[in-house]
């Protein structure tokens, strides 16, 4: 006589309890699970089973069948039990292969298989969300959307359909509505660690700093071994000026993921690159230049006073990547990170050591002899050193008008024109931090009364032009202006973008080419302007720059942002290729 549902799911616990790595006992425990009616357990069991075979169509199909006998059972909705099984089958088929796809990056086979799922049964739950999901890693937040209301007919309570409205809207700006539906989603599933973790974030992006640690702390309760909520936690704790809180959850993010791999988008990826970052300090935006590359990269997590084996390494690196970009974050961690590097004896671009030069002060100093260009003259000091009882009227040699900033920020934040020595104690009362910049102001303003930025990223040499920002006040930063309200200044942008040398002169280039050989640095920005000597005024030139995915509201910046893609991606095929000819 065979066991009764219940005994036989207690003895195959037993026994996989026992042998955990015995791939057929687990199988053999969803089944049991399943037909004890004990639903949920099966569908945690299968999802870790999928995760670890996502080329097995039975587990997938499993997975997909447990998962809408739950759906169906929450909603009450009638199966039409003749139709289903031969539809079923095949749409399980093909959600299997949509996901198989997924894992790899190959977007556009996923979409096509997840709605050929769809076609057969529209109402598979698992495809909908999924298909949600990729259409937010592929930038269509509005279809992305439309997907999350079809869910949300069928299942309203749906904590994933309100996590994909939250990100979408998150993608499109609007933070409060985000907020709204990341708490929908918690309300919905509690414990929906990506809910917390998104929500967090955005409480970080918008200086809600208490409540953000609220969130990315009750996420490292749910997901104790993800590196993702101990790093968020991290960084703002950090921001809270809690460094001893802060260096454990980064040493712990570290531990639990040194090494995480992001596949090529094919099959067999033509090289490897070593991407090297560390958590809660600035590094190279990299998301939009690495997306569908064919290459695979293997991000390392390196962290101040954490030893990093090389060995732990899965060797095979083709060349080296160094993201780690912002100096006043990390000037004392840059010739340990150097160090290492050397160790590897691989190609490196943006080596730690050529980072060193680029804080606000040495910029001004190593490029300020280079012809037709103009650099502000720029002073690192400590809080202390600008006190009334230090500062006196010396102000390190500055004048005023005088900017003051706190020392490793970056677009506008904690930053500041000052016009009298008593408006230096309320700029510290109001941006309390270790370091600040002292820099001398000039007057940019154009003689239409506008000021304009300037940004060209330098790529392996080549220098392409970005972006122009057009505003009426001294702080110019691109996301900040009213451009796309101005068609004028977006036709000023597209000339800039498109014939870069009716605004910069031979003398122009020549001195930017210069920039690039002091620095010696393979990829980074500068940010200028033109002054009224007809000089490149110089505010920053470094390696923490931001190239943006492709923005529908400036369309004519995509041909540019499409050109810095491909000669990035092109340096480093060159590079991995002349390594593997040796």
């Amino acid at each position: 006589m065979s066991d009764a549902p219940e005994g036989l799911v207690n003895r195959l616990r037993d026994a996989v309890a026992a042998d955990p790595g015995v791939w057929k006992l687990r199988r053999d425990l969803t089944h049991a699970l399943t037909s004890a009616g004990q639903f949920d357990e099966a569908l945690a069991l299968l999802s870790r089973l999928a995760a670890e075979r996502p080329d097995d169509h039975a587990v997938q199909r499993e997975l997909v069948e447990v998962y809408e006998t739950i759906r169906l059972a929450e909603i009450k909705m009638p199966v039409d039990t003749a139709s289903a099984p031969a539809s079923a089958d095949r749409a399980f088929a093909h959600l299997a292969d949509a996901r198989t796809c997924h894992t790899r990056g190959d977007l556009q086979g996923a979409e096509a298989n997840y709605i050929a799922a769809l076609q057969l049964q529209p109402n598979l739950i698992n495809a909908l969300q999924n298909l949600g999901l990729l259409l937010l890693e592929s930038r269509r937040s509005v279809e992305a959307m439309e997907v999350a209301h079809r869910i949300l007919k069928i299942a309203p309570d749906n904590a994933s359909a309100y996590f994909i409205l939250g990100s979408a809207t998150a993608s499109l700006g609007s933070s409060e509505a985000a907020i709204d539906f990341y708490r929908q989603a918690i309300a919905a599933d509690p414990d929906m660690a990506a809910a917390h973790i998104q929500l967090g974030i955005i409480m970080r992006k918008t200086g809600r700093w208490d409540v953000a640690v609220q969130c990315f702390e009750r996420a490292v309760v749910l997901r104790p071994h993800d590196p993702v909520p101990h790093t968020e936690l991290g960084v703002v704790l950090e921001r809270q000026s809690q460094k001893a809180r802060a260096s454990i959850h980064f040493a712990r993010a570290q531990e639990l993921q040194p090494l995480r791999i992001v596949p090529a988008c094919k099959a067999t990826a033509d090289f490897t690159v070593l991407l090297l970052w560390s958590p809660g300090r600035a590094n190279t935006p990299m998301q939009y230049l690495l997306e569908q590359a064919h290459f695979e990269c293997r991000f390392l997590a390196l962290v101040p006073g954490v030893a990093c084996d090389v060995n732990r390494l899965q060797g095979g690196e083709d060349v080296v990547l160094n993201l780690i970009s912002d100096v006043d974050q990390t000037r004392d961690f840059l010739p340990t990170v150097a160090e290492f590097v050397e160790r590897l004896g691989r190609p490196v671009f943006n080596h730690p050591r050529a980072i060193l030069a680029t804080d606000r002060e040495s910029t001004a100093s190593l490029l300020g002899e280079i012809p037709d260009i103009r650099v502000p003259r720029s002073t690192r000091c400590a809080r202390d050193d600008l006190s009334p009882s230090k500062i006196g009227g010396a102000l390190f040699g500055h004048t005023f008008p005088l900017l003051l900033r706190v020392a490793g920020t970056h677009g506008g934040d904690d930053f500041e024109r000052l016009n009298g020595v008593g408006e230096i104690a309320m700029f510290l009362a109001q941006h309390p931090a270790d370091e600040y910049y002292l820099a001398e102001y000039v007057d940019y303003q154009s003689a239409d009364g506008y000021f304009r930025k300037y940004r060209v990223i330098f790529v392996n040499g080549e220098v392409i032009p970005y972006h122009l920002a057009i505003g009426d006040q001294w702080k110019v930063h691109h996301f900040r202006t009213t451009m796309k309200d101005h068609p004028w200044m977006q036709e000023e942008e597209e000339a800039f973008l498109t014939t870069p040398e009716c605004v910069f002169s031979p003398q122009h280039f020549a001195a930017l080419h210069k920039i690039q050989s002091v620095f010696g640095l393979d990829f980074f920005g500068v940010d200028c302007a033109i002054d009224r000597n007809g000089d490149l005024l110089i505010f920053e030139a470094n390696a923490s720059m931001l190239v943006q995915p492709d923005d529908s509201k400036f369309p004519h910046k995509i041909p540019r942002n499409v050109q810095v893609k491909a000669a990035f991606q092109t340096m480093l095929a060159r590079a991995a290729a002349d390594a593997r000819a040796i």
